[in-house]
């Protein structure tokens, strides 16, 4: 039986009075602060009522279920016995009372092969990356949202909220997924030609953990770039340099050399961030996604990194382990994983505007301004850029509006849940512009290198410290034996495929006479 001691107790979420109504299956009537009075749940039957409350609910192949209001729990317990195996649950409710009393009419159900998260009271706040883990570590058919009518009734500008948030993190997901889906055979056949890279050279991992408790500066080509490149002399010294490719350029001009350049875009245009570079020290990290001529056009040294991918997975007995980066479809994303992993802290942003100030899409100097102003002026280099953008408004680091993207604004959503995740490294934003305001620090440059950057640090000899690379062109050969046998394979089934299908086409089309 349901006990009584949270009757006549307030709730912070415009909950004035909890009173519960006493039955075999029992309900709740709450009473806001305005006075409204709501009932929760049917005196007869609550069971009967939620299978009602969700009868208009697509449930054939749904295996992931966000409910926003829980109550006593017997909409979830419905769903539970309908679910299919596998599916997973996401369970919102804000008031902590109420979770309280249908923890007491019912404890914890559980059904084998279905996985409940509950978010209660001011962890309702954590659905953003709560849904991203969950949707970035598994394949989900479909998701279903369910509301708690009354639930709705008193939240419904958190809930209103809370829709929005699912919305943005499945557009995020889809961006993500898209991106893969539309380059996928040119990852494969990039992956092969850069084979010998692979095997002839070390790994990423060799470096995991060797900057721990030093400064990185993650520099992206954003248009804050110009304003604040300069501190960069400065900061060289005293920490590790961590440029996206397309930022590259642009550094070299101003006198910059960062320690390490990002690649990590298959695209024919995006290796020209690399061609004609002229660099003494700097280390390239790249994904061999990657066309060749973005390894065979850098100078310097090279390190390989994997996405952990099936073909990398597949080439990994003959080249070794060469260090896991995660990448979510920005090569920002990619710098941001390696610093992570390096152990480096704080961690910067630097030139991460993922936004539009004064309708400028890069710094200047970059590769894509570099051919088209031979051309055109700037004004209408700009405007053709952001022409074909659907554009939309979201509020920078000073609260004033500023022109961005959706996809934009995902790989912003992307840096802040991440670095939800790891609270003890201390995250900087000193863009001094931009979108990516949760979860950070904002300091201008001018402070973080007078009060931040205090030590000297040796990058260099860290960075080309000795790495053993023990793979030969013996490897090299078995595994392009192992690659031939396995074309072998696929062009077998891929027979069989066609003659099972051209067979069965046969059978169903009618004769003709």
């Amino acid at each position: 039986m349901l006990q009584v001691e949270l009757n006549n107790k307030a709730d912070e979420n415009n909950i004035r009075d909890i009173q519960l109504l006493p039955g075999v299956n029992p309900g709740l009537r709450v009473i806001l602060t305005s006075g409204k009075t709501i009932t929760f749940h049917s005196p007869y039957d609550p069971f009967k009522e939620a299978r009602l409350q969700i009868n208009d609910v697509r449930r054939d192949g749904r295996n992931l279920y966000i409910l926003l209001g829980y109550g006593l729990g017997y909409i979830h317990e419905v769903l539970l016995a309908e679910a299919d195996p596998g599916s997973d649950f996401i369970v919102i409710e804000p008031s902590e009372l109420i979770f309280k009393l249908a923890r007491q009419r019912c404890a914890e159900i559980t059904e084998p092969g279905l996985k409940t998260t509950f978010l209660i009271d001011k962890e309702s706040f954590k659905l953003g990356s709560v849904l991203h883990s969950m949707l970035s570590g598994k394949s989900y058919q479909d998701l279903v949202i369910v509301m708690h009518p009354p639930s709705a009734t008193i939240y419904d500008s958190l809930f209103k909220m809370m829709l929005q948030e699912i919305q943005k993190e499945v557009y995020h997901q889809q961006t993500n997924l898209s991106t893969l889906d539309d380059l996928a055979l040119t990852y494969i056949k990039h992956k092969l030609q850069n084979l010998r890279t692979i095997i002839e050279n070390p790994g990423v991992k060799n470096l995991f953990g060797k900057f721990e408790g030093i400064p990185a500066i993650l520099i992206s080509a954003g248009p804050s770039l110009d304003k604040n490149w300069h501190y960069l002399h400065f900061a060289r010294s005293k920490a590790l340099l961590i440029a996206v490719d397309t930022a590259l350029k642009p550094l070299l001009r101003r006198g910059i050399e960062p320690h390490i350049v990002v690649s990590a875009d298959p695209s024919k245009s995006n290796y020209r961030h690399l061609h004609g570079v002229k660099v003494k020290s700097s280390l390239l990290v790249a994904e061999p996604m990657v066309n060749p001529n973005t390894y065979s056009w850098f100078p310097g040294k090279i390190r390989i990194a994997s996405f952990g991918d099936a073909i990398m997975e597949f080439f990994k007995p003959y080249t070794g382990e060469k260090g896991i980066l995660n990448v979510w479809g920005s090569v920002a994303t990619v710098a941001f994983d390696l610093a992570f992993k390096l152990k480096a802290n704080p961690i910067i942003f630097m030139g991460q505007d993922l936004s539009y100030p004064g309708d400028h899409a890069y710094c200047h100097g970059t590769y894509w301004e570099e051919e088209q102003m031979n051309q055109i002026s700037p004004e209408t280099f700009w405007n053709n850029l952001l022409a074909n953008r659907a554009l939309i408004i979201e509020k920078d680091l000073t609260g004033h509006p500023v022109k961005t993207t959706n996809q934009l604004a995902s790989y912003a959503r992307w840096f802040q849940n991440e670095m939800q995740k790891h609270p003890h490294i201390h995250w900087i934003n000193a863009t001094e512009g931009g979108i990516v305001s949760d979860c950070v620090t904002k300091i201008s440059m001018h402070e973080l290198t007078h009060k931040i950057l205090k030590n000297e640090v040796s990058v260099e000899k860290i960075l080309y410290s000795k790495s053993n690379n023990i793979f030969s062109k013996n490897n090299y050969r078995m595994l392009f034996e192992k690659i031939l046998s396995a074309a072998k394979e696929l062009d077998l089934f891929t027979a069989r495929t066609k003659s099972v299908i051209d067979s069965s086409l046969t059978k169903s089309t009618p004769q003709l006479f």
